[in-house]
């Protein structure tokens, strides 16, 4: 009986002495208007599939390399601003520049989100693994999506990640 009560008070002990937990925001009706996500730079997303993603405001970019589908996937937001998807972007990573078609699936899922694919083959994850940013364009480059200048080697980690779940070597 006594270790009960022991084991009662210990715990009684312990819990007092955890950290108070933060004080929950505010309402965003109570106190003016909401607060935008903090800035991020490029970072990896981990779950489901290995995702690189850049954040900004309400603005962002996602690089996608699934597993064994030797498939790169470029996805933004907000979409283009013009009349919906278009079959064709221009992606640059560092020097290089490719032309990404649409993906026809990701279109017909959601038109104003389309994903626009890259092999990742060996050109594609060596510019990848050599970037620091990456630039979606339409190609007239009327409409740019693009993140901030990476120096954390994310780009390096992600394209890395990608080779070797893809067979790259």
């Amino acid at each position: 009986m006594k270790r009960i009560y022991i084991a009662i008070a210990a715990a009684a002990l312990l819990s007092a002495c955890q950290a108070k937990a933060p004080a929950a925001p505010e309402d965003a009706l109570s106190n003016g208007p909401p607060v935008a996500p903090p800035t991020k730079g490029w970072e990896l997303i981990e779950g489901g599939p290995l995702r690189m993603s850049w954040r900004e405001g309400d603005s962002d970019l996602s690089i996608t390399c699934e597993e064994a589908k030797k498939t790169l996937r470029f996805d933004f937001s907000p979409a283009w601003e013009l009349d919906g998807p278009h079959p064709l972007a221009k992606i640059t990573l560092g020097d290089k520049t490719f032309d990404a078609p649409a993906d026809p699936a990701s279109v017909s899922a959601d038109k104003y989100r389309p994903n626009y694919v890259l092999p990742a083959n060996a050109d594609t994850v060596t510019a990848l693994m050599m970037a620091t940013n990456a630039v979606i364009a339409l190609p007239d480059n009327s409409q740019t999506r693009e993140g901030a200048t990476d120096a954390q080697g994310a780009f390096d980690m992600f394209a890395t990640t990608c080779a070797q779940i893809n067979g790259l070597r």
